[in-house]
């Protein structure tokens, strides 16, 4: 009856510790989730100042963008496409270890037709972010970005 209690009682805790993982992962997912929507959010809006604190101070890819440049960068691609809605297809939460996180997310600039009630996609890029936790909050460290051909750039109803 002994050695049944205490096989009981490892099982039973290694069941809540395999639910808290997956309460924390999930939690982490939605919060990686919810940085990639408002920086689509605040890009639509065309508020580089809003999208700012979602960026690390210690931000650079392979472009050799720094903080800065990007958010110089992001400023001048959102003034030349001030009449485009960019919208979020798809986000997409992929590793998460150790404080650091890939998310991969699909967006489209559209443009409206007459009346501007519907859109067309006139553009899409794939977006792969690495993202840091710090200070408790998840930013942005690194992006790469690239073209999606016109026949994948699909709008959601």
């Amino acid at each position: 009856m002994g050695r049944r209690l205490v096989i009981g009682l490892a099982l039973a805790c290694a069941c809540g510790a395999f639910g808290a993982f997956l309460l924390f992962r999930d939690s982490d997912e939605q919060r990686l989730e919810s940085v990639v929507q408002g920086l689509i959010r605040d890009a639509d809006r065309r508020d580089v100042q809003a999208m700012a604190p979602w960026i690390s101070d210690h931000y650079h890819d392979g472009r050799g963008l720094d903080r800065l440049a990007l958010l110089e960068a992001l400023g001048r691609f959102l003034r030349s496409n001030a009449g485009e809605k960019i919208l979020p297809v798809r986000v997409r939460v992929g590793r998460i270890e150790a404080g650091r996180a890939e998310v991969s997310a699909k967006v489209i600039l559209a443009v409206a037709e007459a009346h501007g009630k519907e859109r067309r996609a006139k553009d899409a890029v794939e977006v792969d972010l690495v993202l840091d936790r710090e200070g408790g909050a998840w930013k942005v460290l690194s992006a790469e970005d690239w073209q999606i051909p016109p026949e994948d750039a699909t709008m959601l109803p």
